[in-house]
């Protein structure tokens, strides 16, 4: 059980330090430097876009292909190999040349990206029981804020005080990706070490796409409780991952120093394992249903403020409110998508399932704060479109009386 949510501490320095923090800052103020405030927004949503519909693509099929808990572990080997070279790659990136940066980009975070759907996917065989789905999920996430925060945190002191190592800051920011590039290695071993709880050897003899597309089209068709789930969570899963991944180039644009960035990423971080604990203890005595929902809801109310935020303290105030919600519906929507799998021998096409639906939701919120700064000039306003995402997906959520507590 916990080898597999120490995964989360490992490849979340991915997530945190190039994903949200290292990358929007030094593609700003270093590889694309030449280029205005908003053409490097407009570049980096529509790159975030492109990457989101090329995991939509490759989920269905690489989930199908990993039903069996060994190719689940096989192929989170590889895309972790594949992730960790890439972040090495970027030390080699001229200053100036955002063309390579973004493809170097595109492919960690593709790595990055598919890695999730393995390890989600393996979540029934690292837990004892569907008891356990929500407090290994929450735990996880957990584990993924500190471990995230940890590294960020030595990265910016280190960034910080790169002259005492005889380095320029450029010098000490390329570094930083090499690092975490290995932390990602390393603390992967304990998981690739690990034995299951739960061995399921299950696997489709041939990769039939036509009829995992008429099982998928059947899911929407009949009330089906998963493809009630998978339509809100396509709208509101896109608010939150937009606002983790453009929330650093927003603030930038706004005139917040890079400063007030990290320092925000590090609150965000470090409020993420209490938060995490917390709501343990509160799927133990209520359904998930209303935790989730509140957690949107809040989530919602964070963006409005966002959009209205004029000084550093406030930028810092609502990144940690992100913080306390932010793991909250990412984890809950993990575990309560985990107990509505019928099988859990196909544990692996399913979340093959759910990471489409993400990544192909996650094309529109980039592409949308994209164009509304290209159409508006007017970064305020695209966080704040955002929210749309949010209203639709708590107004679609199936209105289920079925309690899931555990």
């Amino acid at each position: 059980t916990y080898a597999w949510c120490f995964y989360d501490w490992a490849n979340s320095a991915f997530a945190v330090c190039i994903l949200s923090g290292l990358f929007p800052i030094f593609f700003k103020e270093h590889w694309a430097k030449d280029l205005s405030s908003d053409e490097s927004t407009f570049w980096l949503g529509l790159t975030n876009s492109f990457i989101s519909a090329i995991i939509f693509i490759f989920s269905p099929i690489l989930g199908r292909r990993a039903d069996s808990t060994a190719q689940k572990i096989s192929l989170l080997k590889i895309v972790t190999a594949l992730g960790v070279i890439f972040c090495l790659a970027y030390y080699f990136v001229q200053e100036g040349d955002y063309k390579t940066a973004l493809i170097i980009f595109s492919f960690s975070y593709l790595c990055f990206a598919l890695s999730h759907l393995f390890y989600d996917a393996l979540l029934p065989e690292y837990s004892n029981s569907e008891q356990d789905y929500h407090k290994n999920s929450m735990l996880g996430y957990g584990l993924g804020y500190v471990g995230g925060g940890l590294i960020f945190l030595l990265q910016t002191l280190f960034i910080r005080n790169a002259i005492a190592f005889n380095l320029s800051t450029s010098a000490a920011v390329y570094i930083c990706f090499v690092s975490t590039g290995l932390w990602w290695l390393i603390f992967s071993v304990p998981l690739f070490l690990s034995k299951p709880i739960h061995i399921f050897k299950t696997q489709s003899e041939e990769l039939d796409l036509r009829s995992f597309f008429k099982n998928f089209k059947e899911l929407f068709t009949n009330k089906n409780p998963i493809g009630l789930f998978l339509i809100s969570y396509f709208f509101y899963i896109d608010g939150l991952q937009t606002v983790y991944k453009m929330a650093v180039d927003f603030g930038l644009a706004l005139g917040f120093p890079s400063s007030t960035m990290m320092i925000t990423l590090l609150v965000v971080q470090f409020v993420g394992l209490p938060s995490a604990f917390l709501f343990i203890y509160l799927s133990k005595k209520i359904s998930i249903r209303p935790i989730l929902l509140s957690g949107i809801s809040a989530y919602f109310v964070v963006i409005i403020l966002a959009s209205q935020i004029q000084t550093d303290l406030q930028f810092i105030l609502c990144g940690a409110l992100v913080g306390v919600f932010q793991g909250c519906v990412q984890a809950l929507s993990r575990s309560y998508f985990c107990l509505l799998i019928p099988d859990k021998n196909h544990s692996g096409t399913y979340f093959g399932m759910y990471n489409m639906i993400g990544r192909f939701s996650a094309l529109f919120g980039p592409l949308t704060t994209a164009l509304v700064v290209k159409a508006t000039g007017s970064h305020r306003l695209a966080i704040l479109s955002l929210s749309l995402y949010l209203i639709i997906g708590l107004l679609t959520f199936p209105k289920t009386t079925e309690q899931l507590k555990k």
